[in-house]
């Protein structure tokens, strides 16, 4: 069996083919659930978050009118429900793995809890930024977008998602300060 690409399958869901969007989302969930799982940090959240992005997708493809639009339009769904997620306060009680290879097994149990805590705070206040900042930093930390995907997606300049990025990293980082954090806990600029 041969598969049928993207855009079939797209136009297919969106008249209501319940095969071709199974298919679809076996093809592009598991971006939007590892992209949930680094937001929110929890397993059980991001199976959550998947869901309700599968939702949502089945009842807005119908107004989806460019094909090629469908991995930005897709991210856009999986932040918009994380985001809510998170500020629903559903992060503050999950328990959050930082991102990369976790805490030092050797360091114990107070260093495991000390780099979980950190990495929740993280989280916690970068829900809380402003929606211009925030969907650049998620974009860019935590969904490994370029600055130049970024851009394109968003409609926007470089330079001004640079600028963003910037802006943002630096807000997070006094938000941090205010609850105790360093700016020892933030990502580093980095890759274009």
């Amino acid at each position: 069996m041969q598969l049928r690409p993207d855009p079939q399958l797209i136009a297919a869901a969106a008249d209501g083919d319940h095969e071709a969007f199974e298919e679809l989302m076996g093809r592009w969930l598991p971006r939007a659930h590892s992209m949930a799982r680094r937001m929110l940090g929890d397993a059980d959240l991001a199976e959550d978050a998947v869901a309700e992005v599968a939702a949502v997708v089945w009842r807005s493809l119908p107004a989806l009118r460019d094909a090629t639009a469908f991995a930005g339009w897709l991210r856009a769904i999986t932040l918009n429900v994380c985001r809510r997620l998170a500020r629903r306060g559903l992060l503050a009680a999950a328990a959050v793995e930082p991102r990369g290879d976790g805490p030092d097994p050797g360091a114990g149990p107070a260093a495991e809890a000390e780099t979980r805590a950190r990495a929740a705070a993280i989280r916690r206040e970068l829900a809380c930024l402003p929606e211009l900042y925030w969907r650049s930093l998620v974009l860019y930390y935590l969904g490994d977008v370029s600055v130049g995907e970024i851009a394109q997606e968003l409609g926007l300049p470089a330079g001004t998602v640079k600028s963003r990025l910037s802006r943002g990293r630096a807000l997070l980082a006094e938000r941090l300060a205010r609850a105790g954090w360093g700016p020892e806990e933030l990502p580093s600029e980095g890759r274009e």
